[in-house]
């Protein structure tokens, strides 16, 4: 299933509580604090941040990995 519609749906469940329902409170200050973590998160995935991450990680270990050899 795909994530961003799902993070679409809670986003808009979150604006209606705080906008209509409950207003400012501890829960939906912390459902704005997750969808916050998860918007960046698949921001990071879109863009392919992890990949080069993992892909420059690798590298720096295979290049000390060969230092150490000699």
């Amino acid at each position: 299933m795909n994530t961003d519609i799902l993070l679409v749906l809670v986003a808009g469940y979150t604006v209606y509580k705080i906008g209509w329902v409950d207003g400012w409170t501890a829960v939906n200050a912390f459902l704005v604090l997750c969808l916050v973590i998860i918007a960046a998160a698949a921001v990071f995935r879109r863009t392919g941040y992890w990949k080069r991450m993992k892909e420059a990680r690798d590298a720096a270990e295979k290049e000390r990995g060969s230092q150490d050899e000699k």
